[in-house]
């Protein structure tokens, strides 16, 4: 990839493929900061590949996000014959019990799938929000005294290895660090 620049003092036409992206090589004029920081960001954009692991969430996260959303439109419509831990339930009391968890769990896991695929820096929070869900949710039920006593350890158990483990591939992770240093803070739709 490759940037060009017209130099706004001799008019010269300079085609910039690495870094620096700094001055007219003709005259020697700075180039305007802006375009300097655009032609930089694109630079480095194009020099990051999407890590491997990202690419399979990104396709795990978008099918399992329309899944999930898929099955709780359905539950709300009374498609199919719907149980919950063995027990015969009707669409309303479907969606009314796991509702939250699985509309929350596909609402975040589908904008992790676009995020992705729009190669946005927002995805990145989005997955720590995602392995974070867990704890909101075991310690939502905990309190409502609807979380049985031997599921509340899975709960935690998920966050408390997933949380961490995510938070280091994503921001200690040197080709994944350098892969979302390329994207811009601005979202454009």
């Amino acid at each position: 990839m490759s940037v060009t620049f017209v130099c706004a003092k001799c008019g010269d036409t300079a085609v910039i493929d690495r870094l620096p992206v700094e001055a007219c090589p003709r005259c020697g004029t700075p180039y305007p900061l802006q375009e300097r920081l655009a032609a930089e960001l694109t630079l480095r954009a194009a020099g990051t590949p999407k890590p491997g692991l990202l690419v399979f969430g990104q396709l795990i996260a978008s099918m399992m996000g329309g899944l999930l959303l898929g099955v709780l439109a359905l539950a709300a419509f009374g498609v199919g014959n719907l149980t919950l831990f063995g027990d015969a339930v009707t669409g309303g009391d479907f969606v009314r019990r796991t509702g939250p968890l699985l509309g929350g769990l596909g609402i975040v896991l589908s904008g992790i799938g676009i995020g992705l695929a729009r190669d946005t820096w927002w995805s990145r929070p989005l997955m720590l929000v995602f392995w974070a869900l867990p704890i909101l949710e075991g310690a939502t039920r905990i309190a409502t005294g609807t979380l049985e006593r031997k599921l509340w350890f899975g709960f935690f158990l998920v966050a408390l290895i997933g949380l961490p483990l995510a938070a280091l591939y994503l921001y200690r992770r040197d080709n994944v660090v350098a892969y979302f240093a390329g994207k811009p803070r601005t979202t454009s739709w």
